[in-house]
């Protein structure tokens, strides 16, 4: 992903072709940080916790892949309010 193109980028597949898109992403490059948002609320919580922002407050994904389903959920809570 060039410096230049606005990021990041979400992903919504269904859940069954997520580790399909995990896989691709993997296979055709390792410096993109991609990060695979699924599992229950509370495995998302998790993920949100750990694995969206650093120290400094800046996301530290590229790529989000996820489902509608989690994504619908979410949404449906106050997290994206």
């Amino acid at each position: 992903i060039l410096s230049s193109t606005r990021q990041p980028f979400l992903i919504i597949t269904p859940h069954d072709s997520l580790s399909h898109w995990e896989m691709e992403f993997l296979r055709f490059t390792t410096s993109i940080n991609v990060v695979v948002y699924s599992g229950t609320a509370d495995s998302r919580e998790i993920i949100r916790n750990l694995e969206f922002y650093g120290e400094d407050s800046k996301l530290m994904f590229q790529v989000l892949l996820s489902s509608e389903e989690a994504i619908s959920e979410v949404c449906a809570s106050d997290v994206c309010n």
